[in-house]
This record gives C-alpha cells, structure tokens and sequence, in this order.
C-alpha cells in the first residue's frame, strides 16, 4: 500500500503532510494496524488505502462513478490512511501480494442489496453511512443490517499473488485471543475452544490492543500462503477506516492479482453489476433518456414525459425530439430504433450492428470513454507513504 512518488495535495505543505502523519501514527498508538507489533515513531509508516499518487486520482474516479465513494472524498487525510510497519506496508501491501477487504458477511449483503434493491436502491456511499448509523442503534431504510454490524468495521486480509506468499508469515508479539460470535457479538471464547469453528476469530484490534496497560506478550503467526494449514483460521483486523475505502481499495487490485478468493469474486461482482450501470448512463446521456420519469423537454427524449418543443441537441438515446415528439407520448425513447434504422441505410450490417448495441465508435467509444479509462489506469496501483519527516 505505498509507492515513491506523491501526489501534488501532499507535496503541497510537508508540515500538513506530517502532520496527517502524526495523526495516524499517534491514533495507533504507535503499532503497525495490522501486525500489532510497537515501533518507534519514526520506524512506522503512514500507507494510503486509495492511492495518492496519479493512479488515485483514476482509483477515487472509479469510486464515484459506480456510487461507491463521494467526489469529496479526502486522498491525503488522516481517513485514508492506516499506521503499518515496514515488513507489512513494504514486504507485502506495496508490491499488491495481499490486500484488505471487507468482510465476507459484509460483502455477500452489499452484492444482496445491489440485485435486489431494485428502483430503490441508494448509491452505496449512502448504504455504508446508514449502516453505521445502524450500529448506533438507529433504525435505518436497509434490508435488515443486523447480522452483519459485529462485522462492519471488520476486515480480513486477502490473497492477490500466490506465488509471492509460499512458506510466508508475518510474526505478532500479540497474537489474540480467540473470539466467537453470541448474540449478534464477538465475545472471548471460552477455553477450549478450536480455531477452526464456526463463527470463531482472532480480531487484530490495534486500539484495543494498545489500550492495555501492561501489553500481554502473546508470540504468534499471520500466515499468508493458502497452503499454509492455519491459514483456513478466520482472522479479522478492526480498524476505524471506512469500508467503502477499502473496498475502492480492492477493487482497483482485483485485475494484479492471480488468486480468487471469496471476498474478492464477491466483490468483482459488485464493482461488475455497477460499472455496467454506469456505463449505460453514460451511454444515455445526462437526461437518462429512454428511462421512465425525466425525459422530454427541449432537446432531451425520454420517458413519459415532461417535454416537449423544438429540441436542440441529442438528449440520450432519444434522438433530437424535433417538434415536441421526444416527450408526450408512451415512450420518448420509441423514435430511436427508427432513426437509427435511418442513419444506418447505407452501412454494412456488421457497422449498422455495432451501433445499435452501443459499440460504435460514435455512441459507444466516445461516451463510455471515461469509464474505460478509468478501468485502464486500474493497472498500476501503488499507496504512497505520507511525509512523516
């Protein structure tokens, strides 16, 4: 989760620069968030989970187009960055060999909602805000949020390069104890307990953690190879970042790595089903034409309509709306086949049929530039350090 150079806000002002830093580093209490393990303040390292370097400017782009993220996301606060030591951040987010996600519950109901909530699904920014306004008790407009709050600030680690990983383990002077899920909560889990039961972890907790006076020595292993035999042990690091980050996070590294998981086919899935949306708004145009409710008015097609009169530019799919057409009637949108059947008279079949199922080089290549950009500079995706001289 780091890179060498740093985007312009950060280069802007090294003191606001280290101080965000600080910030980080001082709310971990000086311990790496994930292997818990105590450095001295300047051995630790402040890694952004959207990148700050170019390739997070085209990370938080993607994030914002399929709803994920809101444009005023922040790239070089304290938010967007998580206190690691330099095994972790170097050895092994930096060269995208592991990744955090979401938890699998939390993923599995987010996939949920975006097949099921049909018309009136809310921009997932706003599903993850309500979610945590749901673990303060609130009664929020979701699919019951219930079984999934114990863990909505849980994350686990993921595999994204196998062949990197064999035989590899990250060491812990605090490897937790073992929890188990009762009563919608994760609780100490009695003695005796195997690692490998149902609804039982180990939660790196790194404020808890930190918060004991005196620390427990408990000396242990994160194993990262699948072939490891503990590795199939549930682990789960709590952190106070945001999921929606995370998860913009992991889907930019989704193309870099050669192994699926479950966490990351679910949430390719995710990023699959909204992209495609995105990009047939795109194709419509700002009016959404073609769709039910906003259509019509001048130069937009549409719906059933509001519009009319004489249109002045495409307006979506709908065409030019000459003479009020674009508006009244069932459907805007019912004039497209025919012109393009129109425009299209003279053209080869195979051109003809690239234009109407959106791949022309007109409709197709010019609006849905932005998105394929965006999944173009998915390629190279490195966390920068904060300044922390």
């Amino acid at each position: 989760m780091s890179g060498k150079s740093q985007d312009p806000s950060v280069r802007s002002g090294d003191s606001q620069a280290s101080s965000v830093g600080s910030m980080i580093r001082h709310t971990s209490g000086n311990r790496c968030a994930i292997c818990l393990n105590l450095l001295p303040e300047t051995g630790l390292q402040a890694a952004h989970l959207i990148d700050s370097a170019e390739a997070g400017v085209w990370q938080l782009a993607m994030a914002v187009r399929i709803g994920l993220l809101t444009s005023g996301y922040q790239r070089s606060s304290a938010e967007n960055g998580m206190a690691q030591c330099p095994t972790c951040h170097q050895a092994y987010f930096t060269p995208d060999l592991i990744a955090l996600s979401p938890s699998l519950p939390v993923l599995n109901y987010i996939l949920d909602y975006v097949n099921n909530a049909g018309a009136n699904r809310r921009p997932l920014h706003e599903v993850f805000s309500l979610l945590r306004q749901a673990m303060t008790g609130a009664i929020v407009a979701l699919p019951d949020p219930a079984p999934i709050l114990p863990f909505l600030g849980l994350f686990s680690i993921v595999i994204l390069k196998p062949e990197g990983l064999v035989r590899r383990r990250i060491s812990t002077q605090h490897l937790p104890a073992l929890s188990i899920l009762q009563d919608n909560r994760f609780m100490l889990a009695p003695d005796g307990t195997p690692p490998e039961g149902a609804n039982v972890a180990r939660i790196f907790d790194v404020l808890a953690t930190g918060a004991l006076d005196p620390v427990p020595v408990s000396q242990g292993m994160i194993p990262l190879s699948a072939e490891d035999p503990e590795f199939r042990q549930r682990r789960y690091w709590r952190l106070t970042v945001l999921p929606e980050a995370i998860l913009t996070a992991l889907m930019a590294r989704n193309s870099l790595g050669t192994f699926r998981g479950e966490e990351i086919d679910v949430a390719t899935r995710i990023y699959h089903i909204l992209s495609l949306e995105a990009m047939q708004r795109n194709q419509l145009g700002p009016a959404g034409g073609g769709g039910p409710g906003d259509g019509g008015g001048p130069g937009h097609g549409g719906g059933p309509g509001r519009g009319g009169g004489r249109g002045r530019g495409r307006g979506g799919r709908s065409g030019r709306g000459r003479g009020g057409s674009g508006g009244g009637g069932p459907s805007g949108d019912n004039s497209s086949p025919q012109k393009r059947t129109l425009r299209s008279t003279n053209r080869e079949p195979p051109r003809k049929k690239g234009r109407e199922g959106g791949q022309g080089k007109k409709k197709g290549g010019l609006r849905s530039g932005s998105l394929e950009a965006v999944e173009s500079g998915l390629g190279d995706t490195r966390c920068e350090d904060l300044i922390l001289a």
